[in-house]
């Protein structure tokens, strides 16, 4: 069975994956240097985080409840 994570966890896990960076052309190795600043300064949108996490591999759910 699959483990799950927050988002930012898989992120991380993400970025943390030395070997899927050096598999990377050097353009998407640029866009991945400059997704790890702006994640470290809290700016990196939920979006981007998603289509990063959907190109390592992985699967986004997504389940909101409202409460009034």
């Amino acid at each position: 069975m699959a483990k799950t994570y927050t988002l930012d966890e898989a992120v991380k896990i993400v970025f943390a994956d030395r070997e899927y960076y050096l598999n990377m052309n050097l353009n998407n190795r640029a866009k991945m240097r400059v997704y790890q600043q702006r994640f470290k300064e809290g700016k990196l949108n939920f979006e981007t985080k998603v289509s990063l996490v959907e190109k390592y591999g992985g699967k986004v759910t997504v389940d909101v409840k409202v409460r009034f």
